[in-house]
């Protein structure tokens, strides 16, 4: 089965934030920004991931259209990335701890 594409990806989130009608985080002013701190965030943590792909992923030029540029068992550590960004957004939520939780998940499937 074929990686999802990032849209995929933010929408399957949005039942994680109750956020399903994208009231709270729109697609490209939240979660695509979101989404790309993520996945600079799994490089910086295991840089082996980019393995065959050296020059050829650009951060910046990823879009919602993009598939997932990592092995699928990754896509649950960027799910789990969303849900935390988009929580410490929300300032009620920033030390709530399903953010924290979510944040810790994040670490735990990259390691």
């Amino acid at each position: 089965m074929p990686n999802p594409t990032l849209q995929t990806i933010v929408d399957e989130t949005r039942e994680s934030l109750n956020d399903d009608d994208k009231t709270f985080w729109k697609d490209t002013e939240d979660m695509l920004p979101f989404a790309r701190e993520g996945l600079g965030a799994m490089i910086n943590v295991r840089p082996d991931l980019l393995s065959g792909q050296f020059g050829t992923f650009v951060l910046n030029d990823v879009t919602l259209a993009t598939v997932f540029p990592f092995e699928e068992q990754f896509v649950s550590a960027l799910k789990d990335y969303l849900v935390f960004r988009a929580n410490r957004k929300q300032g009620e939520w920033a030390d709530n701890p399903h953010s924290k939780a979510s944040f810790q998940f994040f670490k735990d499937y990259l390691m």
